[in-house]
């Protein structure tokens, strides 16, 4: 359904080649080709609703492994926008205590975008990033300049989470759809370009070095769209005689593992069969299920979403997966990631902030009535021998507390609500002869690891590792490259059985974190990550694929499985479009 965009008139800048709607925080919402009548913004996507998103961050040098800000640095969130429009021209104006923030936009023959933030008190370090989120068809030619040439990247049509960071050369970007009609951005002053694809959706844009903006100082930047038509379009080819290549006789992980989430939309049951037995054809042995808000409960039907699965359906997925030999972990969040199960929904009191349900309260009793309710179902469907109870990003160390706000656990020690949360459910589970499984980050401090998802040192949650029960399964993920991964020798150190939990947009970062777990002698289970429903234009093909084959042989050549991977995603996105 397309969702409708109610304009005002002073938001408009119309020509005769190009009209633009500006949204009230100041972002591009809609810009129309009106030669050819495309509307190339996307109105919605994963991150917000604006086609241009604009962003402020501030922090400090040296937090970032590369000397850049980050998501570990604050955004500035502006008070209310006011807009202007003179003739040709929209001037917002944004204000927070000592900063002042202007974007003007000048409709000519093309649309030109400055952007001034202004500082009025203490020096600080500031950046700009910029992202668009483009109506973008597979087959779209994205170019990126080089220094002596232009770069090309190809949508494709099956699914892909990929980043790419282009250093910047002061040369235009060009996006050209099929149609080879496209656009044209040029920006004055960036660090890097960006490249996001995932699923059906791609995101442009690039961010600015980081800079000292002293006081009564402004930094700016200069962004021009203009409407283009090429002549070169190039398409990704399909190999037919590509041939899928089948598991190896003595895989070194004995359990592999895909992550598939259903809890944020239904798919298509039968194609969801069709990439399983695929991903069986190629090496996995098991599936993680995410359920989250996916099923219909019938204790309390509230969680669960129209287009939830009825039981009748999950117990057909688990009969599919079960039947091809492949073991199954059904997952549900707890204690954080609310968002995904609609608790809220049943009673406002068994979360910790209402109007952000992301954690639970673990100090009203309703919360564990309600909990082991919906698990007793779970449980009934797929009769697990393993259950994974998540406890991953209950907060993040870089960011305000989560857990402990209400006015039940306020004076509580975190990592005792933690711990206690995880004893009453591994209590539960152990009743009925299932084992229990978590992430990992929450038990690590990221102060003595110093590599990425470690969230445990907001409220020293971390100690929590010496109250929970040793026969817990940690899954530990980590999705960036680095040479050592010492939260897995903690893990087996601290007496528990640990699996690698894999990137899923960084091939070199799945083959060290998988030598790694072979050079201490880890081998019991891995798994790949997705964080995608199971539907062949979202979830990571090509990354998916070069896992499989890392899981069984780590020390593999990853260069040669990066061409095949290519192969075996269109092989993929053919057989289920049959």
């Amino acid at each position: 359904m397309k969702t409708e965009i109610c304009p005002q008139k002073n938001s408009i800048l119309e020509s005769e080649k190009l009209k633009v709607f500006i949204g009230e925080d100041g972002n591009i919402i809609s810009l129309l080709d009106k030669i050819n009548n495309i509307e190339f913004v996307r109105w919605k996507n994963i991150f917000r609703k604006d086609g241009l998103q604009i962003w402020i961050k501030e922090g400090f040098v040296g937090r970032d492994p590369n000397g850049y800000l980050s998501h570990k640095f604050s955004e500035i969130i502006f008070a209310q926008s006011s807009i202007k429009k003179e003739n040709s021209k929209i001037i917002i104006e944004k204000n927070k205590n000592d900063e002042k923030f202007e974007i003007l936009y000048d409709l000519k023959d093309y649309l030109d975008i400055l952007t001034t933030l202004k500082n009025l008190g203490e020096r600080k370090f500031k950046q700009f990033e910029f992202f668009f989120s483009w109506e973008i068809p597979a087959g779209t030619n994205i170019l990126v300049p080089g220094k002596n040439r232009y770069f090309r990247y190809i949508v494709p049509p099956f699914g892909r989470i990929i980043t790419r960071y282009f250093k910047f050369y002061n040369k235009p970007i060009y996006i050209i759809r099929p149609d080879k009609n496209g656009i044209k951005i040029e920006f004055s002053e960036l660090l890097r370009y960006v490249i996001y694809n995932r699923g059906k959706m791609c995101v442009v844009g690039g961010f600015t070095n980081i800079k000292r903006v002293d006081k009564n100082k402004s930094i700016s930047e200069n962004i021009k769209i203009s409407l283009y038509k090429s002549k070169n379009i190039k398409k990704i080819t399909e190999d037919d005689n590509f041939v899928l290549p089948g598991p190896l006789k003595n895989p070194y992980f004995k359990k592999r593992f895909i992550h598939i989430s259903l809890y944020y939309k239904r798919v298509d049951l039968n194609n969801f069969f069709k990439i399983i037995k695929n991903l069986n054809r190629i090496g996995y042995n098991g599936v993680i299920l995410g359920i989250g808000k996916g099923m219909k409960f019938e204790s309390y039907p509230e969680i669960s979403e129209e287009w939830s699965y009825s039981k009748k359906e999950m117990k057909e997925i688990n009969d599919y997966i079960k039947s091809i030999g492949m073991e199954i972990i059904p997952e549900f969040p707890t204690l954080g990631h609310q968002n995904d199960t609609n608790l809220v929904k049943v009673d406002p009191e068994i979360v910790e902030d209402p109007k952000n349900p992301f954690v639970y309260c673990t100090s009203n009793p309703k919360t564990y009535q309600v909990i082991f309710s919906i698990l007793e179902e779970i449980i009934d469907i797929f009769k697990p021998e393993i259950m994974h109870l998540t406890h991953d990003e209950v907060q993040h160390w870089f960011s305000k507390k989560r857990m402990g706000i209400c006015n039940r656990c306020k004076n509580r020690k975190l990592w005792e609500i933690y711990s206690e949360d995880v004893n009453k459910l591994h209590s539960f589970l152990f009743k009925k002869n299932i084992r229990m499984s978590l992430w990992g980050d929450m038990l690590l401090d990221h102060r003595k690891f110093k590599i990425c998802n470690c969230n445990g040192a907001v409220g020293d949650v971390y100690k929590a590792i010496d109250l929970i029960p040793k026969d817990i399964i940690i899954f530990d993920w980590h999705y960036h490259y680095y040479k050592k991964y010492p939260s897995l020798d903690y893990f087996l150190n601290k007496g528990f059985k640990v699996f690698p939990a894999t990137s899923f947009f960084n091939p070199k970062a799945v083959a060290s974190f998988c030598r790694y777990a072979k050079k201490i002698g880890l081998n019991d289970g891995v798994i790949e990550t997705t964080w995608a429903v199971p539907v062949i234009e979202e979830l990571p093909i090509e990354n998916i694929f070069i896992s499989s084959q890392i899981f069984q042989n780590p020390e593999i050549n990853l260069n040669k499985i990066k061409n095949i991977s290519l192969k075996f995603a269109l092989y993929l996105y053919k057989e289920v479009k049959k």
